[in-house]
Order: structure tokens, then C-alpha cells, then sequence
């Protein structure tokens, strides 16, 4: 069974949306994604034989929430490290959605699978 690496801060999350227009007080969505109102409570990378796993835990607060309820999409993107990279070959993830909200809860996660180069 392969070994979790807990890494949160060695990997950066960047946050896309293709939501336009500001929401609220001139904010955009993106830059909601930052605390108090979202926050990372746990970061893993598991190694697999040919990728790597990645799982982020995250919470929302309810200022967040409320916006997200309006049918906003929301989507992750994992900046990876040049020692990461080398097993890649990619700077970054592909673009991954963000969990729809659920009533009543503010804990949610994404998954994200990395290809790994092949050996040569």
C-alpha cells in the first residue's frame, strides 16, 4: 500500500472560475478563495505506479458558501514543484471542478490524478 505524503506546503492551489463578473463589494470569486473564507485542512499525495494521487481537503466558510449556492462553478488547479515536475514532466495539474455545495455543510474535497512520465 503506498505511502500518503503530506506536502500542503510545498504544492500552491490556484483557484479558476469561469464566473466573469465580480460578486460582491468588487471581489471576484478568486479572490474569495483565500482565508478566512477558504482554508486547506489537509493536503496527501499518494504515490501510484503510474501517478500520482493527489487529495485536497478544504473548508469553506459561510460568506463563501452563499456565493457558491448560486450555481457558481469553481475549479482547482495544483501549481506541482520542479523536484515533482521531473516525474511529470507538467508544471501543473489539469484543471479539476470544485465539489457543488451542499446543504447545511462547509467541509468538501477534490481529487487529482497526475500521469507520470515513463521511465527512459
Amino acid at each position: 500500500m503506498p505511502k500518503k505524503d503530506r506536502q500542503s506546503n510545498n504544492l500552491q492551489t490556484k483557484i479558476d472560475t469561469n464566473e466573469t463578473r465580480n460578486s460582491g463589494a468588487g471581489i471576484s470569486l478568486e479572490e474569495k478563495f483565500t482565508p478566512p473564507n477558504f482554508m486547506i485542512r489537509d493536503f496527501s499525495v499518494t504515490p501510484k505506479k503510474k501517478t500520482l494521487d493527489l487529495e485536497i481537503i478544504y473548508l469553506i466558510n459561510e460568506q463563501l458558501y452563499a456565493t457558491l449556492e448560486q450555481n457558481v462553478n469553481y475549479y482547482f488547479q495544483v501549481a506541482l514543484p520542479g523536484k515533482i515536475q521531473r516525474f511529470t514532466g507538467a508544471d501543473k495539474t489539469q484543471i479539476v471542478q470544485g465539489q457543488k455545495v451542499e446543504k447545511n455543510r462547509l467541509d468538501y474535497s477534490v481529487k487529482v490524478k497526475v500521469k507520470l512520465k515513463k521511465a527512459g
